[in-house]
């Protein structure tokens, strides 16, 4: 029997493109000297910052301790155009905590790039700089701020999630009040799932990716022959034993996204 769940992705785009596109090879911490120079966005000038790259992940995977579980990952990485544009250094993570079920942060790391004297200075997010609040009974969000943000700065942020909370699948927005210059997003879950996929906007993305998997629950069982007790009684035995399952893996990609227009009552999206 199949459990089914829903998932919704928030495409509030306002581009055509609907041919794939190859994704940008960025890595965390690594930038560029053209990011480190960038002054202006050529797709928007007017743009306070623009998300380089924003690269999520949701996986379904089983844990031999606890069953399913759900893994959410994301890297984004944004430069800051402007001085109006700082406040893109701060993040707010929702995680659901009630007293039966709670995810959890497992990774979290921030830094910050700027350029001095012609040499680039890294400066890493400390922990003092990320902290807990209590929403309401079900929800924490998780606040922090990135160090040394300014005009010409380069933040990478990465963080991970773990969660038992399977229907609780994470949204994923393309587009923001700032540009997206490169934003995708992974999801993988086994068979035994079906998540129902819905959009919300009137433009395509690119093409999307959709494949199958494989994986593999390998688990050990321990038995106990029968002796007697002249040869010491029983032997001690371990059985390895694996369970292989197909899984389905969806990819959906967006590129050079332009920034949404700030309307009255217009709900304000967190990086």
């Amino acid at each position: 029997m199949k459990t089914y769940f829903s998932i919704a992705f928030f495409f509030f785009l306002i581009v055509t493109q609907i041919f794939a596109q190859e994704a940008p090879k960025v890595r965390f911490e690594k930038v560029s000297e053209e990011e480190m120079k960038m002054t202006v966005y050529a797709q928007d000038t007017t743009a306070e910052a623009v998300i380089l790259f924003d690269n999520g992940s949701s996986e379904v995977k089983y844990d031999l301790q606890h069953g399913f579980m759900l893994t959410y990952e994301r890297f984004v990485r944004i430069k800051i155009l402007k001085q109006t544009g700082s406040d893109w250094g701060n993040f707010s993570i929702p995680l659901y905590s009630s007293a039966q079920n709670k995810e959890e942060i497992r990774t979290i790391k921030g830094t910050t790039f700027n350029l001095e004297n012609g040499k680039v200075v890294k400066t890493e997010m400390k922990k003092e700089s990320i902290f807990k609040e209590r929403e309401n009974k079900y929800w924490e969000m998780v606040r922090l701020s990135l160090p040394s943000v300014k005009v010409g700065s380069v933040i990478d942020l990465k963080y991970s999630i773990y969660s038992p909370l399977l229907w609780n699948l994470r949204e994923w927005n393309f587009q923001y009040l700032i540009p997206v210059q490169w934003s995708q997003y992974k999801v993988v879950y086994p068979e035994y799932f079906t998540y129902n996929h819905s959009s919300l906007g009137y433009h395509r993305l690119n093409a999307g990716d959709q494949t199958t998997g494989k994986e593999s629950i390998i688990y050990t069982t321990s038995s106990e022959t029968s002796g007697s007790a002249f040869s010491g009684g029983g032997q001690r035995q371990q059985e390895s034993h694996t369970i292989s399952y197909m899984t389905n893996i969806y990819n959906y990609t967006a590129s050079d996204v332009p920034a949404l227009k700030e309307e009255p009552y217009l709900t304000r999206v967190c990086p």
